[in-house]
């Protein structure tokens, strides 16, 4: 599923990411997709941003895409997000 967003990223230029955050996870990376929202674990604590860097910092390697060109739309402090990716 993950490769339906990086095709709609290449043909349209951006795309948005409706995301599930768990922080506090062993790792970070992808956990699945379903029904459109990507579900995500991330090792770092929602303290003081640190959470929201390593979530762009994933996703940036995850869709090829340098890390000022992904936004957080919706759900700064929140496990529930709006991503907005656009192409480099």
């Amino acid at each position: 599923m993950l490769p339906d967003f990086i095709n709609d990223l290449k043909t349209r230029g951006q795309v948005y990411l409706k995301v599930k955050v768990r922080t506090g996870a062993t790792t970070s990376d992808i956990k699945e997709v379903k029904d459109k929202v990507i579900k995500i674990n991330l090792a770092s604590q929602p303290i003081k941003g640190r959470a929201n860097k390593e979530l762009i910092e994933l996703l940036s390697r995850k869709f090829f895409v340098k890390k000022e060109n992904i936004e957080i739309k919706a759900g700064k402090n929140k496990n529930y997000k709006i991503i907005l990716i656009k192409r480099n």
